[in-house]
């Protein structure tokens, strides 16, 4: 719905603009001492494995309630796939 009132211009630069909040807050943290601990990929693989099943019982309620879970889904995952 955001994208067909607002267009792709408001998701991009929502996008943007989180992402340069994100990497402003990460370097405050990192000025106080706060440790940041990226997962390998293989640690990664194992969270996303975990989390599936929960992802799919959330969209599946989801479209039980007549909201499109499953297309939700698909755009989550993409979004992980990018990071």
């Amino acid at each position: 719905m955001f994208d067909k009132l607002s267009g792709d211009w408001a998701v991009d630069f929502t996008g943007k603009e989180w992402d340069k909040f994100e990497s402003d807050a990460e370097n405050q943290a990192k000025a106080k001492g706060i440790e940041y601990i990226s997962l390998s990929p293989q640690e990664m693989a194992r969270w996303r494995k975990a989390l599936a099943p929960i992802q799919e019982e959330y969209a599946a309620d989801l479209e039980a309630k007549k909201l499109p879970g499953k297309r939700i889904l698909e755009e989550l995952k993409k979004f992980g796939a990018k990071k």
